[in-house]
């Protein structure tokens, strides 16, 4: 009978002991697997960030990819002047406008930049006088040329026009790349002026306009236009005589003094000069107005295809 209960005890040890050892070699395999990731973790650990840069710019690039032609500009750039569109494919708004159709061209030996624009609005958007900016880029965004966008137009809501401005050759051979902006006073830089025989002027010049103008305290209060017109159009002579009817309607005016005068047929040169006390609303958009400060006439007729010094 003890010897019965002795076998029984001695099975029952038997049976707690494997138990025991399955027990321990769980734990054991538990702990090399736990090892083996950590340690996995660890070396890929100088990975992960350039795992993780690489899917933000897989995304970044899958939203602002200008290549897309099948889809408009993503509409969170709307009113956004830090975004820049392919100027070939560009269809974008900005405060109501919408600008597409960009097309470059090159006629009558010169360069020129042509786009719609269309009022998305309730209200009417006029044009003249308008602080909007065309900025044309290289592929890289590199600042080219900025081109004032200014008509004496008003757009209708959901009214379009078809618009065209004079770009440089650079603009024209190398331009990838658009945005629109809206300036301010504030955006224009300072600038120094000429002080020629006790006059304070700024000259800005293009390929046949000289533009000078007279200021008082950086206040403008006078202009000297003189534009020279060579004789390469076969239409010279109806020109000269529609441009001698201008200038004898602007001699009618107050405050404003304009001759034409031939040269043996080869060209004519017209020169206006406008007392800006006296003369107003005189519908040229390179004619500020009176007071008008001198950073503003240099900012605003460069980008009018001017130089100015």
């Amino acid at each position: 009978m003890n010897e019965e209960k002795e076998i029984k005890v001695e099975k029952g040890k038997k049976k707690k002991e494997k138990s025991e050892d399955k027990k321990a070699k769980g734990n054991n395999i538990a702990m090399i697997i736990c090892f083996v990731i950590l340690l996995a973790f660890i070396i890929a650990l100088p990975y992960l960030d350039g795992i993780i840069n690489l899917i933000r710019n897989s995304d970044v690039h899958e939203i602002i990819n200008p290549d897309d032609n099948d889809k408009k500009d993503d509409e969170d750039n709307q009113n956004n002047e830090s975004a820049t569109y392919n100027l070939i494919t560009a269809r974008f708004t900005f405060n109501n406008l919408e600008f597409s159709n960009f097309g470059l061209r090159f006629v009558e030996e010169d360069y020129k930049i042509s786009f719609n624009i269309a009022n998305r609005g309730s209200e009417p958007i006029s044009l003249l006088n308008s602080s909007y900016f065309l900025e044309i880029y290289t592929e890289d965004n590199t600042l080219i040329e900025r081109v004032k966008i200014e008509q004496n137009m008003l757009i209708s809501p959901n009214d379009s026009r078809d618009l065209e401005f004079y770009i440089t050759e650079s603009s024209y051979r190398n331009g990838k790349n658009i945005r629109i902006t809206n300036k301010t006073l504030d955006d224009y830089p300072n600038i120094s002026l000429r002080n020629v025989e006790n006059e304070y002027i700024l000259v800005c010049t293009n390929r046949n306009n000289r533009i000078t103008y007279f200021f008082e305290e950086e206040q403008l209060i006078k202009l000297e236009d003189v534009w020279v017109y060579e004789n390469i159009n076969e239409n010279y002579a109806t020109i000269v005589t529609n441009r001698l009817t201008e200038i004898n309607n602007l001699n009618n005016q107050n405050g404003i003094t304009a001759s034409l005068i031939q040269n043996s047929g080869n060209f004519f040169t017209t020169t206006i000069i406008v007392d800006l006390e006296e003369a107003a609303n005189l519908g040229n958009r390179h004619y500020f107005r009176r007071n008008a400060l001198a950073r503003l006439v240099s900012f605003e007729m460069q980008a009018m295809r001017f130089v100015c010094n």
